[in-house]
């Protein structure tokens, strides 16, 4: 039944191609909507994780020392990797010589750098996006993660590593609590709810 309602589709795709020469104008709605429906597969195909696929950065902390100074010009003085599951996060303490032009000064709380997995490095308009917001945000006062600039004036780069692609941002970082890791009073819920308001507004009037 299915290959016949497949061939029945593709036979009248072809007969309204032949007999209009304009399949967009004179296709009928229902074959034009199964095949934005397959196009639309099709291309999130590409963006799927297949079973057994290796996503998650292959790095090992001297290449993390390498691309710092690289790509920032820092020269890292301790670091440790925090928990990440198709990512690689590595909280860098840096020494306050810098070889990069744009950075005037080293953050004092440390940074955090990102390697994301091939996956998502696939689109660099998804980091581009994060990082306009987090810079939105904290224009706004809110207190956030912001990204540092490279040496070439961007907020992320595409490195490869292990012959696969990652981009790589580098994040100030911010000193505190998980929420779970503290109490709860009644007072913290109110408070993180008071502080969730302040960012939807902030975004409400995000110029993205």
């Amino acid at each position: 039944m299915e290959m016949k309602t497949i061939a029945k589709k593709h036979s009248l795709v072809e007969d309204v191609q032949t007999n209009n020469g304009n399949e967009d104008c004179e296709t009928p709605t229902a074959v034009k909507t199964a095949n934005r429906k397959q196009n639309f597969a099709d291309s999130n195909a590409l963006d799927t994780l297949k079973p057994g696929s290796q996503i998650r950065p292959i790095v090992s902390e001297e290449e993390v020392r390498k691309l710092a100074e690289r790509l920032y010009g820092i020269i890292v003085l301790e670091m440790c990797e925090l928990d990440s599951y198709d990512d690689r996060n590595f909280m860098i303490q840096a020494d306050s010589f810098v070889k990069n032009p744009i950075l005037k000064s080293v953050n004092t709380n440390g940074y955090v750098m990102k390697i994301a997995n091939s996956l998502d490095s696939s689109d660099e308009s998804f980091f581009h996006a994060q990082n306009e917001i987090m810079l939105h945000l904290s224009k706004r006062g809110i207190k956030c993660p912001v990204p540092v600039l490279n040496i070439y004036g961007k907020y992320h780069s595409v490195e490869k590593l292990d012959q696969s692609n990652h981009v790589v941002r580098l994040l100030e970082y911010i000193p505190g609590k998980v929420f779970h890791g503290v109490p709860h009073p009644d007072k913290l819920f109110y408070q993180a709810g008071q502080f969730i308001a302040r960012i939807d507004s902030a975004l409400k009037v995000s110029t993205l």
